[in-house]
C-alpha cells in the first residue's frame, strides 16, 4: 500500500485499482470528460479520435474514491521510432491529475504496461523525462535532446528477454 505522507486519505491498495476503460460506455465518456477538464491542456483524449479507431488499442485507468485519477492508453503496434518493425507498445497519454499526484499511481501504470513484456515507446513531455528514466526507460537520440514538434523526447523501454507468442493487449485484463 501507498499513501502520501500527511494525507487524510486513507492508504490505497493500489494493487487492486487498474480498470480497463471502455470509452464506448457513456458513465467512461463522462468520467474522461472529467478528466479532461482537471488535466493536461495537451493530453485531453478526446482531441485523439485515431485512437478510439486503432483495434489494438486499450485504455486503462486507475480509480481513487470512486473517481478516475490516473489513466494511459497502450497501443499494440509493430513500428515506431527507436525500436523499428517488431511487435511493441507505444503509451499515450498517461496523466495523474493533480490532486492524485505522488501517490504512485503513474508508476503504477506504466509498471502495469511493462508486465505484458513488449519492447515500449513514448513520447515524453517536457518535465517528464526524469519519471521514465527512473522506470527504465532511455532517450531514442541517447542524449535525450532531439525534441518532436511538440517538444516530446522519445523514449523506449526494453524488457528482459524477448516476448513469444500472440500479441498481448488482445483480451488483456487488469484486476
Amino acid at each position: 500500500m501507498e499513501t502520501d505522507e500527511g494525507s487524510d486519505e486513507p492508504p490505497i491498495d493500489l494493487q487492486q485499482t487498474i480498470q480497463r476503460l471502455e470509452v464506448s460506455d457513456p458513465q467512461i465518456q463522462a468520467e474522461l470528460a472529467r478528466f479532461d477538464d482537471q488535466g493536461h491542456p495537451d493530453l485531453r483524449w478526446g482531441d485523439y479520435p485515431w485512437l478510439l479507431r486503432k483495434g489494438s488499442s486499450r485504455l486503462y485507468g486507475v480509480y481513487v474514491g470512486g473517481r478516475l485519477a490516473a489513466r494511459m492508453w497502450l497501443i499494440e503496434t509493430a513500428n515506431s521510432e527507436g525500436l523499428g518493425r517488431r511487435a511493441q507498445l507505444r503509451l499515450h497519454f498517461l496523466e495523474v491529475l493533480p490532486p492524485y499526484r505522488s501517490l504512485g499511481l503513474g508508476t503504477l501504470l506504466v509498471r502495469f504496461a511493462q508486465g505484458f513484456g513488449l519492447p515500449m515507446a513514448v513520447d515524453a513531455l517536457p518535465g517528464a523525462e526524469d519519471f521514465y528514466l527512473r522506470l527504465g526507460f532511455a532517450p531514442v537520440d541517447g542524449t535525450g535532446h532531439k525534441r518532436n514538434g511538440w517538444g516530446e523526447r522519445t523514449f523506449v523501454w526494453l524488457p528482459q528477454r524477448a516476448p513469444v507468442g500472440e500479441p498481448v493487449l488482445r483480451g488483456a485484463t487488469a484486476r
